[in-house]
Protein backbone atom coordinates (compact mmCIF):
# COMPACT_ATOMS: atom_id res chain seq x y z
CA UNK A 1 0.00 0.00 0.00
CA UNK A 2 1.04 3.56 -1.18
CA UNK A 3 2.47 5.43 2.09
CA UNK A 4 1.46 2.65 4.64
CA UNK A 5 3.78 2.44 7.56
CA UNK A 6 4.39 -0.68 10.13
CA UNK A 7 2.82 0.17 13.53
CA UNK A 8 2.87 -2.95 16.10
CA UNK A 9 2.06 -1.98 19.72
CA UNK A 10 4.16 -4.03 22.02
CA UNK A 11 2.56 -4.42 25.88
CA UNK A 12 5.40 -3.84 28.30
CA UNK A 13 3.02 -3.02 31.56
CA UNK A 14 2.52 -0.78 32.72
CA UNK A 15 3.39 1.19 29.47
CA UNK A 16 2.45 0.49 25.93
CA UNK A 17 5.27 1.13 23.25
CA UNK A 18 4.52 1.93 19.72
CA UNK A 19 6.76 0.52 17.41
CA UNK A 20 6.67 2.69 14.07
CA UNK A 21 8.60 1.91 10.34
CA UNK A 22 8.12 3.42 6.98
CA UNK A 23 7.51 7.00 5.94
CA UNK A 24 5.55 9.61 8.16
CA UNK A 25 3.82 11.35 4.80
CA UNK A 26 0.27 12.63 4.34
CA UNK A 27 -1.20 9.32 2.89
CA UNK A 28 0.17 7.37 6.10
CA UNK A 29 -0.53 9.98 9.02
CA UNK A 30 -3.90 8.59 9.88
CA UNK A 31 -2.53 5.12 10.05
CA UNK A 32 -0.50 6.62 12.66
CA UNK A 33 -3.07 8.35 14.75
CA UNK A 34 -5.74 5.69 14.65
CA UNK A 35 -2.79 3.30 16.27
CA UNK A 36 -1.89 5.77 18.60
CA UNK A 37 -5.30 6.47 19.84
CA UNK A 38 -5.78 2.40 19.58
CA UNK A 39 -2.95 2.82 22.47
CA UNK A 40 -4.46 4.94 24.45
CA UNK A 41 -7.84 3.48 25.00
CA UNK A 42 -6.25 0.67 26.95
CA UNK A 43 -5.18 3.23 29.10
CA UNK A 44 -1.67 2.31 30.19
CA UNK A 45 0.67 4.78 31.91
CA UNK A 46 2.27 5.96 28.76
CA UNK A 47 2.80 5.38 24.78
CA UNK A 48 5.89 5.38 23.80
CA UNK A 49 6.51 5.61 19.99
CA UNK A 50 9.72 3.80 19.24
CA UNK A 51 10.24 5.71 15.75
CA UNK A 52 13.52 4.61 15.26
CA UNK A 53 12.68 3.24 12.01
CA UNK A 54 10.83 6.26 10.73
CA UNK A 55 11.15 8.69 7.74
CA UNK A 56 9.78 12.13 7.86
CA UNK A 57 9.86 13.87 4.21
CA UNK A 58 8.35 16.73 5.28
CA UNK A 59 8.35 18.21 9.38
CA UNK A 60 5.03 19.19 8.44
CA UNK A 61 3.59 16.06 8.92
CA UNK A 62 5.23 15.90 12.61
CA UNK A 63 2.71 17.98 13.76
CA UNK A 64 0.33 14.70 14.07
CA UNK A 65 1.67 14.12 17.15
CA UNK A 66 0.53 17.47 18.50
CA UNK A 67 -2.96 17.02 17.64
CA UNK A 68 -2.60 13.13 19.14
CA UNK A 69 -1.37 14.52 22.56
CA UNK A 70 -4.03 17.14 22.90
CA UNK A 71 -6.17 14.67 22.87
CA UNK A 72 -3.92 12.38 25.46
CA UNK A 73 -4.20 15.68 27.34
CA UNK A 74 -8.02 15.50 27.46
CA UNK A 75 -8.46 11.58 27.76
CA UNK A 76 -6.68 9.45 28.98
CA UNK A 77 -4.60 12.22 30.95
CA UNK A 78 -1.55 9.99 29.63
CA UNK A 79 1.76 11.28 28.19
CA UNK A 80 3.19 10.23 24.49
CA UNK A 81 6.67 9.98 24.58
CA UNK A 82 8.30 9.99 20.84
CA UNK A 83 12.10 8.37 20.34
CA UNK A 84 13.24 9.55 16.98
CA UNK A 85 16.50 9.41 15.23
CA UNK A 86 18.41 12.52 15.51
CA UNK A 87 17.34 14.55 12.64
CA UNK A 88 14.02 13.78 13.35
CA UNK A 89 14.07 15.03 16.77
CA UNK A 90 15.80 18.00 16.25
CA UNK A 91 13.19 19.09 14.10
CA UNK A 92 10.31 18.39 16.57
CA UNK A 93 12.31 20.47 19.03
CA UNK A 94 12.24 23.20 16.02
CA UNK A 95 8.84 23.20 15.77
CA UNK A 96 8.09 23.45 19.34
CA UNK A 97 6.35 19.81 19.32
CA UNK A 98 8.30 19.31 23.10
CA UNK A 99 5.34 21.31 24.46
CA UNK A 100 2.79 18.60 23.56
CA UNK A 101 4.84 15.39 23.87
CA UNK A 102 7.97 14.11 25.38
CA UNK A 103 11.08 14.07 22.89
CA UNK A 104 13.51 11.57 23.59
CA UNK A 105 16.35 10.82 21.80
CA UNK A 106 16.01 7.02 22.02
CA UNK A 107 13.64 3.94 23.75
CA UNK A 108 16.03 3.33 26.97
CA UNK A 109 15.43 7.10 27.31
CA UNK A 110 11.43 7.10 26.70
CA UNK A 111 11.26 3.58 29.04
CA UNK A 112 13.42 5.66 31.66
CA UNK A 113 11.06 8.38 31.82
CA UNK A 114 7.96 6.42 31.55
CA UNK A 115 9.31 4.73 34.62
CA UNK A 116 9.92 7.85 36.48
CA UNK A 117 6.23 8.55 36.12
CA UNK A 118 4.00 8.44 39.44
CA UNK A 119 1.29 6.35 38.72
CA UNK A 120 -2.63 7.16 38.60
CA UNK A 121 -4.78 5.99 41.10
CA UNK A 122 -7.40 3.80 38.80
CA UNK A 123 -9.69 0.84 39.05
CA UNK A 124 -10.38 -1.34 35.92
CA UNK A 125 -13.94 -3.70 35.37
CA UNK A 126 -15.84 -5.51 33.03
CA UNK A 127 -19.74 -5.96 32.93
CA UNK A 128 -21.77 -7.88 30.48
CA UNK A 129 -24.16 -5.72 29.06
CA UNK A 130 -27.35 -6.33 31.19
CA UNK A 131 -29.40 -3.37 33.61
CA UNK A 132 -27.45 -4.93 36.49
CA UNK A 133 -24.29 -3.19 34.86
CA UNK A 134 -25.71 0.19 35.23
CA UNK A 135 -26.51 0.05 39.31
CA UNK A 136 -22.69 -1.54 39.29
CA UNK A 137 -21.09 1.27 37.36
CA UNK A 138 -22.78 3.74 40.10
CA UNK A 139 -21.29 1.76 42.95
CA UNK A 140 -18.37 1.73 41.84
CA UNK A 141 -17.90 4.98 40.86
CA UNK A 142 -19.25 6.20 44.64
CA UNK A 143 -16.75 3.71 46.10
CA UNK A 144 -13.74 4.97 44.64
CA UNK A 145 -14.51 8.62 45.16
CA UNK A 146 -14.70 7.55 48.96
CA UNK A 147 -11.39 6.23 48.68
CA UNK A 148 -9.73 8.99 47.27
CA UNK A 149 -11.28 11.19 49.20
CA UNK A 150 -13.48 12.67 46.59
CA UNK A 151 -16.70 12.60 48.62
CA UNK A 152 -18.41 15.35 47.17
CA UNK A 153 -17.10 14.33 43.73
CA UNK A 154 -19.66 11.07 44.10
CA UNK A 155 -22.75 12.22 43.22
CA UNK A 156 -21.49 13.63 39.82
CA UNK A 157 -19.28 10.71 39.53
CA UNK A 158 -21.86 7.76 40.05
CA UNK A 159 -24.38 9.86 37.44
CA UNK A 160 -21.84 10.16 34.99
CA UNK A 161 -20.97 6.19 35.10
CA UNK A 162 -24.64 5.12 35.35
CA UNK A 163 -24.81 7.52 31.75
CA UNK A 164 -22.28 6.20 30.33
CA UNK A 165 -22.85 2.53 31.00
CA UNK A 166 -26.42 2.79 30.12
CA UNK A 167 -25.52 4.23 26.98
CA UNK A 168 -23.54 0.81 26.18
CA UNK A 169 -25.94 -1.26 27.47
CA UNK A 170 -28.74 0.41 24.91
CA UNK A 171 -26.78 1.14 22.33
CA UNK A 172 -23.81 -1.15 21.70
CA UNK A 173 -25.21 -4.41 23.28
CA UNK A 174 -21.69 -5.67 24.06
CA UNK A 175 -19.15 -6.92 26.46
CA UNK A 176 -18.11 -3.44 28.48
CA UNK A 177 -15.41 -2.51 30.44
CA UNK A 178 -15.39 0.72 32.69
CA UNK A 179 -12.07 2.52 33.86
CA UNK A 180 -12.06 5.38 36.04
CA UNK A 181 -8.47 7.22 36.99
CA UNK A 182 -8.05 9.75 39.12
CA UNK A 183 -5.51 12.25 37.73
CA UNK A 184 -3.55 15.40 38.93
CA UNK A 185 -6.33 17.59 38.63
CA UNK A 186 -9.15 15.28 37.11
CA UNK A 187 -11.28 12.39 37.63
CA UNK A 188 -11.48 10.33 34.02
CA UNK A 189 -14.45 8.21 33.50
CA UNK A 190 -14.41 5.82 30.31
CA UNK A 191 -16.17 2.73 28.84
CA UNK A 192 -15.32 0.55 26.12
CA UNK A 193 -17.66 -1.36 24.06
CA UNK A 194 -16.98 -3.31 20.56
CA UNK A 195 -19.57 -1.23 18.58
CA UNK A 196 -18.47 1.74 16.64
CA UNK A 197 -21.15 3.95 16.43
CA UNK A 198 -20.22 6.89 18.00
CA UNK A 199 -21.91 7.46 21.39
CA UNK A 200 -25.39 9.23 20.99
CA UNK A 201 -26.27 12.37 23.17
CA UNK A 202 -30.10 11.72 23.69
CA UNK A 203 -31.65 8.41 24.89
CA UNK A 204 -34.72 7.23 24.13
CA UNK A 205 -36.22 6.03 27.27
CA UNK A 206 -38.13 8.15 29.85
CA UNK A 207 -36.02 11.10 31.84
CA UNK A 208 -36.85 8.77 35.12
CA UNK A 209 -34.77 5.74 33.63
CA UNK A 210 -30.95 5.62 33.99
CA UNK A 211 -30.03 6.70 30.01
CA UNK A 212 -33.00 8.62 29.69
CA UNK A 213 -31.63 11.66 29.44
CA UNK A 214 -29.07 10.04 27.60
CA UNK A 215 -25.03 11.83 27.97
CA UNK A 216 -26.97 15.05 28.79
CA UNK A 217 -26.34 14.67 32.41
CA UNK A 218 -22.59 13.58 31.09
CA UNK A 219 -22.04 16.98 29.38
CA UNK A 220 -23.75 18.76 32.49
CA UNK A 221 -21.28 17.54 35.03
CA UNK A 222 -17.88 17.71 33.24
CA UNK A 223 -15.09 19.51 31.67
CA UNK A 224 -15.53 17.94 28.41
CA UNK A 225 -16.25 14.29 27.25
CA UNK A 226 -16.35 12.44 24.34
CA UNK A 227 -16.22 9.18 22.18
CA UNK A 228 -12.57 7.66 20.81
CA UNK A 229 -12.80 4.91 17.85
CA UNK A 230 -10.71 2.21 18.00
CA UNK A 231 -10.62 -0.59 15.69
CA UNK A 232 -13.13 -2.74 17.23
CA UNK A 233 -15.41 -0.21 18.76
CA UNK A 234 -14.92 3.03 20.47
CA UNK A 235 -14.29 4.12 23.88
CA UNK A 236 -16.91 7.18 25.28
CA UNK A 237 -14.69 9.36 28.23
CA UNK A 238 -15.88 11.81 30.63
CA UNK A 239 -13.50 14.55 32.26
CA UNK A 240 -14.36 15.89 35.98
CA UNK A 241 -12.33 18.67 37.77
CA UNK A 242 -11.39 17.60 41.31
CA UNK A 243 -11.29 21.02 42.19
Amino acid sequence: MIGALDCVAVCEPPWVVLRVAGELNLHSGPQLRAATLECLADQPTAVIVDGAALTVPDDIHLTLFAAVARHAAAWPSIPILVCTPPRVTASLLRLGLDRHVNVCASLREGRARAADRKLPNRVRNRYAPTVDAVGAARHLANEVCRRWNLSDLAPAAGLVATELVANSVQHAGTPIELVITRAARHLHIAVRDYVSRPARLIGTNGEDQPGGRGLLIVDAFTTCWGSTPTPNGKVTWATLSTR
